[in-house]
């Protein structure tokens, strides 16, 4: 057999293994996924992102190596392993990598494979295993890498080898500068592998994901040339041996409809034509929340795809789109796209912080605040920023977080089965129902009901596309999901059945998980808007609660994004409605006064709940707490308390006269009284005042006085000096004026509040205000008498 052209790196690949990490870069079918394993002192643990890759590699390797799979060398990943201890070369995903410590900690080789594609849990393994000192037994791989910038962040050598790659024909069959959508991808398809026909070799196509892999299944099985070929999926859904059917021979031309995963790491034999829609689904965070959406691919992942169909000889490339369209050069890692809740919540289980890891890209301050904030409201992180055991259980779910912590509180509040199943729903990450109109029988639409969690899960017991709309690819994803979940949280497995269904205590296990999940809406532009007190989402168009004639509140467990930039959109996929009266008995929200009186000798309040600026609820009470302060302070401010005593007014003039005099010391005036700190408003006086008397309910007023509302008085010497110069009443005879001190622009404005004269007084009528610009306010508007003095 010929050499594959990775050897010729193996001799200085050795040595420098010996003396450090390595980088390894070498074009796709070079050969270094499957021989730079077999290089290495064991134990080897491969990283590969996929898992695809995985078993396809691993499989792979066992046959290099004559031995069954599962041997020497093996595999693990989600729901599926072959390994046994004399296991050398074992490939796993990074997922699998960072819930079992041991597999990284015992290996003495770890090769982190495909490392361009950069996610979130690639980056925090190289990170890891950086901080121990930067062990030898690293290597890092990939054909598209920052190689040289790659090999200084690990200390390492960089190696570059050769490849054996044919010349690819790219070939544009669009106009315009648009990517296909998910509506049109299949008919595309159908009219690019026509135009296919005439050249040489199997046929790849790139599709964004599994939901277009079964589109373009069925559109093609049905189409008038479907005994010209065979059709095979191949996506990381599928076992092993359903993933073998796309690299054995087969009678007639073959079609691969892909994921991304057939973009590197895997050679599929034969393939000479590779068809690219030019889209992938990728996560995409927006004002706080995650959504998968379609994106169109950049340049580099572009040319990955186009370089599978020159590998065993030269080939063609279809692009489903024209070359006017632009694409991005570079796929942005996850750390810089991504909610970085998976990267905080792993980086704590094995003891470590982000901001303290030798991270090849640094993550942004705000993302890195906005998960800690997440991790935090679940009660996930402990004071010392390692994993609380709410953490630990969440960590151990090997789903999204916030789906993780809603199974977590349903345990505790009873309602796990039916957690389970909403969760497998929404853990599929497409749409469960077809869209368009809703069943005829109106007993069929398992949305009627107007409420979006109570269809997910009816539709994953019962749902059937011919009866009830649903996809049924992502239903039986949604049960195999559902299977996996209960075998993890151990619950046993439960009949596929519409059984009883408890929307409230599923609602309450929501709000426990995470109170931010609860929305009020509110009418915005001609519809309605839901705020939890930050970004406003709208209900998308097949929510079912778009069947209820109000919708109060509701308990959101799925949004999207629509839309780019500013334009974007977060539209409700699943919530469930609530009225304003659940949010308030949750807690949730804070009270407000609205209104004060007094009733017996105490003060007696009317109270507003207020939860995302909407009142929630009302209530009439003897208020306390800060509401008491609050209340009280406002019966003292509006002259209801202590009336014939004069409390308010010295209060107001004596705060005032000692602001004048902090600011006239801090500008040197010698009529000056410099101040510790700033000198609060009346309103914030008595509020800190309420404070230091220990004010605590409505009930307290009956013990106050007119003295405890009373501030102090500046000196007697230094106010008899401030009355003198800078009074604040000057009476001129025929007029009265108030005034009003700007001392940092030196300006005292005299505005008259009695008196007939319509002149400006003479200054020999009025105090010094030394060094102070004198301005009156009078019948005739403004005048400058002085601009300094």
């Amino acid at each position: 057999m010929r050499a594959l052209p990775i050897e010729t790196l193996r001799a200085p690949f050795l040595d420098a293994l010996a003396r450090g990490p390595v980088v390894v870069s070498s074009p796709t079918g070079s050969g270094k996924s499957t021989e730079v394993p077999r290089w290495c002192p064991g134990p080897v643990l491969v990283i590969e992102p996929r898992r695809v890759a995985c078993r396809s590699l691993a499989a792979r390797v066992a046959e290099l190596e004559g031995s069954p799979i599962g041997q020497s060398v093996g595999y693990v990943v989600r729901d599926d392993s072959a390994r046994c201890d004399a296991t050398r070369i074992l490939f796993a995903t990074p997922g699998i990598a960072l819930r079992d410590r041991a597999l990284v900690e015992t290996a003495r080789t770890v090769i982190l494979d495909e490392f361009h594609e950069r996610t979130l849990d690639v980056d925090l393994l190289l990170a890891l295993l950086l901080r121990n000192a930067q062990r030898s037994g690293l290597v890092v791989m990939s054909a598209t890498i920052e190689g040289e910038r790659v090999a200084r962040h690990v200390g390492g050598a960089y190696l570059v080898g050769e490849g054996r790659a044919f010349p690819v024909d790219v070939r544009y069959v669009e106009r315009g500068d648009a990517l296909p959508d998910a509506a049109e991808i299949g008919t595309r398809l159908a009219r690019t592998l026509e135009a296919a026909k005439a050249d040489a070799g199997d046929v790849l196509v790139f599709l964004p994901g599994k939901a277009e892999i079964e589109a373009c299944r069925r559109a093609l099985d049905a189409n008038a040339n479907a005994n010209e070929r065979v059709v095979v999926p191949l996506h990381g859904g599928l076992s092993l041996d359903e993933q073998r059917a796309a690299f054995a021979p087969a009678g007639r031309r073959k079609v691969i409809l892909a994921t991304n995963v057939a973009e590197t790491s895997i050679t599929i034999p034969g393939v000479g034509v590779v068809i690219d829609a030019g889209l992938v689904r990728q996560t995409r965070y927006h004002e706080g929340r995650a959504s998968l959406v379609l994106a169109p691919i950049a340049e580099d992942s572009a040319a990955q795809r186009a370089g599978r169909a020159g590998r065993t000889a030269p080939g063609v490339c279809y692009r489903m789109w024209s070359a006017s369209a632009r694409l991005e050069k570079i796929t942005l890692p996850e750390v810089h796209r991504e909610s970085l809740v998976p990267l905080v919540l792993s980086a704590a289980a094995w003891g470590a912080r982000p901001e303290d890891l030798p991270l090849l890209d640094a993550p942004k301050p705000y993302a890195l605040a906005a998960a800690r904030a997440d991790l935090e409201a679940w009660g996930a992180l402990a004071k010392d920023g390692t994993l609380s055991e709410g953490g630990r259980g969440l960590f151990a779910l090997p789903i999204d977080p916030p789906h993780a912590r809603l199974l977590v509180e349903a345990q505790r509040v009873g309602c796990v089965d039916d957690a389970i199943d909403l969760v497998a729903a929404l853990g599929v990450g497409r749409p469960i129902f077809h869209a368009g109109p809703a069943p005829e029988d109106a007993h069929d639409d398992l949305r009627r009901g107007g409420c979006d969690a109570t269809a997910l899960v009816r539709a994953v017991r019962i749902g059937r596309s011919e009866t009830h709309r649903v996809s049924a690819f992502a239903v039986e994803e949604a049960r195999r999901l559902r299977a996996r979940l209960r075998r993890s949280l151990g619950v046993g497995d439960a009949p596929l059945a519409d059984g009883p269904f408890d929307r409230e205590a599923l609602i309450r296990a929501a709000i426990a998980a995470d109170p931010r999940a609860v929305h009020v809406g509110r009418a915005r532009g001609g519809g309605i808007a839901f705020s939890n007190g930050g970004t406003e989402l709208e209900l998308a168009r097949e929510s079912a609660l778009r069947n209820l004639r109000e919708v109060e509140a509701l308990v959101l467990f799925d949004a999207r994004a629509f839309g780019t930039g500013r334009a974007t959109r977060l539209l409700v996929t699943c919530a469930a409605a609530i009225p304003l009266g659940w949010v308030a008995r949750a807690g949730l929200g804070h009270d407000r006064l609205a209104s004060v009186r007094l009733e017996a000798g105490r003060a007696m309040a009317t109270v507003e709940r207020v939860y995302a600026k909407r009142v929630i609820a009302t209530r009439d009470e003897v208020p306390t707490g800060e509401v008491a302060r609050a209340a009280i302070a406002e019966l003292f401010l509006r002259g209801s308390l202590f009336r014939g005593e004069g409390a308010l007014r010295a209060t107001r003039d004596r705060l005032a006269l000692r602001a004048l005099a902090a600011q006239l010391a801090a500008r040197g005036h010698p009529a000056g009284i410099a101040a510790p700190d700033p000198v609060p408003s009346v309103e914030e006086w008595v509020r800190q005042r309420l404070v230091a008397l220990g004010v605590e309910s409505g009930d307290d007023l009956a013990l106050l006085s007119a003295k405890d509302l009373t501030a102090d008085d500046v000196p007697y010497e230094a106010r008899g000096a401030l009355d003198k110069e800078f009074p604040r009443v000057v009476d001129v005879g025929d007029a009265r004026y108030e005034a009003d001190y700007d001392v940092a622009r030196s300006q005292v404005m005299l505005r008259m509040i009695k008196g007939s004269r319509r002149d400006p007084p003479p200054l020999a009528y009025l105090p010094r205000f030394s060094g102070l610009r004198i301005c009156v306010e009078g019948p005739r508007g403004i005048a400058v008498l002085r601009e300094r003095g």
